[in-house]
This record gives C-alpha cells, sequence and structure tokens, in this order.
C-alpha cells in the first residue's frame, strides 16, 4: 500500500513539473550568421527569412497579419543586407517602388534574444513599434523616420 502511495505522488509530482517549468531560452546568436548577407540570399536552401529560428522568434513580436505582411510581402520586394552594431542585427525590408512610403525595420537583440519592428506605412494612422512578448506600440504618423535606423532602436525599446 504504501509503495503504491509513493508511485502515486511521484506519478503526479512527474506530471506536475512540466507545468512550472520555465520556457526554455532561445538564443538568437545563430543569427548573426547572415550578418553581411543580403536578406534574400540562399544560403543552404534557405534565406534569412526563410530561417525558422527568426520566424519562430518574430511571431513573439508581430501580429499575424504584420508577420504576413513582412515575410510574405515585403522580404520578397525590397531588402538589405543584415547589419551588425554591437548587439543589435538590424534588417530594412519595404513594398517595391513604395521604400519610403511602406517598410519595416527589424531589430533583433542578441542580448536579450527578442525581436522588434518599427512598422511604416503612409496610409496608417499612426507608425507602430511591436517588441516580442509586448502589444503593438503607436509611436507617431513618422515614428519610424525620425532617427537614423539604430537610433531608433535606442529610441523606442525600452526596458
Amino acid at each position: 500500500m504504501n509503495r503504491s502511495v509513493t508511485l502515486l505522488c511521484l506519478m503526479i509530482m512527474g506530471c506536475a513539473v512540466p507545468s512550472f517549468a520555465a520556457e526554455e531560452a532561445v538564443s538568437l546568436d545563430p543569427l548573426k550568421e547572415w550578418v553581411g548577407v543580403f536578406s534574400f540570399e540562399s544560403k543552404a536552401g534557405k534565406s534569412f527569412w526563410t530561417d525558422p529560428l527568426l520566424q519562430k522568434e518574430a511571431h513573439k513580436a508581430l501580429d499575424q497579419a504584420h508577420f504576413d505582411g513582412l515575410f510574405s510581402g515585403y522580404a520578397k520586394q525590397i531588402t538589405t543586407p543584415v547589419e551588425q552594431k554591437g548587439d543589435i542585427l538590424f534588417v530594412f525590408a519595404c513594398k517595391e517602388h513604395a521604400c519610403s512610403s511602406d517598410n519595416a525595420r527589424l531589430y533583433i537583440n542578441l542580448k536579450k534574444n527578442t525581436i522588434s519592428v518599427c512598422w511604416h506605412g503612409e496610409k496608417l494612422p499612426s507608425d507602430l513599434w511591436f517588441a516580442s512578448g509586448k502589444k503593438p506600440e503607436e509611436i507617431g504618423q513618422n515614428g519610424c523616420v525620425k532617427a537614423s535606423d539604430f537610433d531608433l532602436y535606442e529610441l523606442y525599446e525600452k526596458e
């Protein structure tokens, strides 16, 4: 009887453990392999935009409509090489023939393992700042164009 009770307790505790386990931290460091490469170029059968790690983590920052707009829209039109400054990776993507009016700036923080996106749309009432695990923040009609690309990240990515 004691053995059955002990076994039952262990089974219950064992089943309960996963619900208390924190989500394993994901490192975005592998994305550094893309620095200096045009984000549409292919390496080992994938591009920066089709990298499963990037796509999985970008879903934590963007809603589905903006995710699709960036990864299935802008990323297939006009993009820049991946740049790095300190712990931040940066890529610009835009709508063909409308780069100044419809674009997105993607930031990857390698230290925090987070993704942020500044979304600018000429017909939108406000530009949007998307950050991993947060609600989109309205940052004004020209919020994504008020500073240089890396300065924008410092401006909007608050602790």
